[in-house]
């Protein structure tokens, strides 16, 4: 069986809707210590009256401040960005080193797709376990090379999604193309992946 996908140039995929989505995977703690990293930046928002002297002492006392408010730091700061793209890099890479031990030890659902030199995905694996964790591993393609696969790797726990990449902008933590690829090709295929339907 091949999958033939619509060819789209390569990118990193970047965007307010995109840096929200990797700030609502920080917990309390990753926050917390957020604040203390960029409290230069949180007064900063206080002298332009951007946030209140009440709610500044509150997060430095441990509260932790909401997505917004980090995305606002983080779009007025670049390494504040580039913090919270290591950060989740660190939580998807441990995660997947995890889901990966779990996978050897519990007995798991995986099937493949076959490919030729038109398919911009090959080899794509999903393991779930006893918690109801997915992983989804496959190979794509880099559109502009031919024969280069990028080793892609998503991990979906409770409706959050981790993923990794070993093209370069994943290498950097980034979201890239070939995440969205294969995160779409397992949303529209995922009965055949599983085996539910012929």
């Amino acid at each position: 069986m091949s999958l033939l996908v619509a060819s789209e140039p390569d990118s990193t995929v970047g965007g307010e809707k995109d840096l929200l989505f990797l700030i609502s995977l920080l917990d309390k703690e990753d926050k917390v210590e957020f604040v203390k990293v960029f409290s230069s930046d949180f007064r900063e928002m206080v002298a332009e009256n951007k946030l209140s002297k009440t709610a500044y002492y509150k997060f430095l006392n441990g509260y932790a401040p909401s997505d917004e408010r980090v995305l606002q730091i983080a779009e007025m700061d670049e390494e504040a960005r580039e913090w919270i793209i290591k950060k989740v890099g660190e939580k998807a890479k441990k995660a997947l080193e995890i889901i990966g031990r779990l996978g050897r030890d519990i007995s798991a659902d995986i099937d493949c797709i076959s490919t030729d030199n038109k398919v911009m995905v090959k080899a794509i694996f999903i393991e779930e376990d006893k918690h109801g964790i997915i992983k989804i591993s496959g190979d794509v393609a880099n559109n502009s090379k031919s024969n280069i696969y990028y080793h892609t790797e998503i991990l979906i726990n409770n409706g959050r999604i981790l993923s990794s990449c070993s093209c370069k902008a994943g290498a950097h933590g980034f979201l890239c193309n070939h995440v969205v690829k294969l995160y779409n090709i397992y949303r529209k295929h995922v009965k055949k992946l599983r085996g539910e339907e012929e």
